[in-house]
This record gives structure tokens, sequence and C-alpha cells, in this order.
């Protein structure tokens, strides 16, 4: 029989032999007392642990490394493509509505082309309504869109509209023979000036898209000149209405009226949809 130890345990440092007694086990008490010294916050001498393949450290020594938080780099991750087609698309758009407000422009120059003028303005109605389609094609054709699409179809449908409403303005004018009267009245030329500004806002913004920065700006200014628009027409109807014009003058040029603040108002749109658009993808 082994020895027994008080409770009926082999003495402390012994393990039961082959032949009974006890066999005494060889203790590293280096090793015990560098792992006390490590638990407790000392420093460790041990070579054991100095050799194994990570460094150890005490928690004594982690909580005073200083930790170097400025070479943290934050990296934005998003699952949305940079597809810049679209981005391109609603330029070309946007920068047709600048060429639509100039031709309107031009309508006010003395002994102008009228018949030229509107013809230009329906050929680039016309470019528009191509650029229009290849968005749809490129929104039908891409498995994930930058942004909604959703979003991406009512720009573009809102840009198109806005030129649809110009190539109006032009084709009517011509048709109703309103530019032989001697000056169109002066508020129809200030809602025209009010539209080249909406124009020249949309296509700086429309590039900025991409980023999604420093659009704010031109939403509110949008919205502004929306409001100055607004205040034109009114005054272009009391023009109108106040008897300087025969009836069926009358008629016609509130027909213009109405196409030209449809414009302003379309303009407002596509504003508020890129507004839309932002606020989402902040």
């Amino acid at each position: 029989m082994f020895g027994i130890g008080a409770r009926g345990y082999p003495p402390a440092g012994s393990v039961p032999g082959r032949n009974g007694g006890s066999t005494p086990i060889k203790v590293n008490r280096a090793l015990i007392e560098s792992e006390r010294e490590w638990a407790s916050g000392g420093p460790v001498h041990s070579a054991f642990w100095r050799h194994l393949a990570f460094p150890l450290r005490s928690p004594r020594e982690v909580a005073a490394t200083p930790h170097r938080h400025d070479e943290v780099r934050p990296v934005k991750f998003s699952f949305r493509p940079n597809e810049g087609a679209f981005y391109e698309l609603f330029t070309r758009a946007a920068q047709n509505l600048v060429r639509g407000t100039e031709l309107l422009n031009e309508l006010a120059l003395p002994g102008v082309e009228v018949q030229s003028v509107s013809e230009r303005l329906t050929e680039v109605e016309h470019d528009s309504d191509q650029i229009t389609h290849e968005l749809y094609k490129k929104i039908n054709s891409t498995f994930i869109t930058p942004f909604d699409r959703e979003d991406i179809y009512r720009l573009g449908s809102l840009l198109d509209d806005v030129m649809d409403h110009l190539e109006a303005v032009g084709n009517l004018l011509y048709l109703y023979g309103l530019t032989e009267l001697p000056s169109l009245p002066r508020e129809m030329h200030e809602l025209v000036n009010v539209l080249d500004q909406q124009a020249r806002l949309t296509a700086e913004a429309m590039p900025r898209l991409r980023s999604m920065r420093d659009l704010e700006d031109y939403w509110i200014e949008c919205n502004r000149l929306e409001n100055d628009g607004d205040q034109a027409y009114r005054m272009l109807l009391v023009r109108l209405f106040s008897g300087e014009y025969d009836a069926l003058t009358v008629l016609k040029m509130k027909e213009v009226a109405d196409e030209l603040e449809a414009a302003c108002d379309a303009f407002e749109h596509v504003a508020n949809t890129v507004e839309t658009i932002a606020v989402k993808e902040s």
C-alpha cells in the first residue's frame, strides 16, 4: 500500500507508485514563482515565458503601455458601387436644360429667327429623351445601383419633364405668333431669367451627386428662385387681365405663362429629389 496523507490522499509532492508507496514529483519551483509574479503584476524572469512565440506582459505592464490613437485610420465601407454612368447621364440631361433656357433667351432678341429657335429647342428635347431612355436601360441592366432605383428613375423623369416644358414654351411662342407682338410682357422675360438661373444651378449640382457633398446650397437657392418665379407669374397674370391685350392674345399668353410656371415648379421638384437622395445617402 502507498502512503496516505491526513485526508486520505497521497502525501504532498508525491503520486502513487506501481508497487505501492509513493513516487516523489519534481516540482519546478522557479516556474511556479514566475507564474505567481506574473499574476500579481510583477516582472517575469522565467526564460520559459521570455522565449514564447508571442510576448506576454503582466496586467500592470499592459495598463502602463500608452496607446497611439492617432494611428487608427477609420475605413469607410459601402456595399454600393461608385457607378459613374448614372452621374454622367444626369449631368448631360442638366446641361441640356441650360441649352434650352439659352434658346428661350434668344427669343427676346430683335430680329431673331423664331422658327429656327423652336426647331433647335425640339432637337435638344429629343436628345434629352434619348438620355432618359439610356438611363432607364442602365437601371434595368445594373444589379446594384449607386442609390435607390426609385430615386434614380424619379430624378431622370423630372429632368426630362423640365425640358418638355421649355420646349413647349418655345413652340407655343412660335406657333401662336406671339413673337410678332411689339414686345412680350416684362414679367415673361423675368420668368425666363429665373429658369435660366435654375438651369445653371442644376447643371452645377449634378456632378456633385457622386460625392453627395455641397448640395444643400443648391436646393435652397433653387427653391428661392421658384418663389421668385411664382411672384413673376402672378404679376404676369395681372398684366394679361388688365385689358392691355385682346382676349385671343390673352388666351395664348396665358398658356405660355402656365408652361413657364410649370417649368419653375419642375426645377424645384428636381431640387427636392436631390435633397431626398442626399439625406438618404448621408
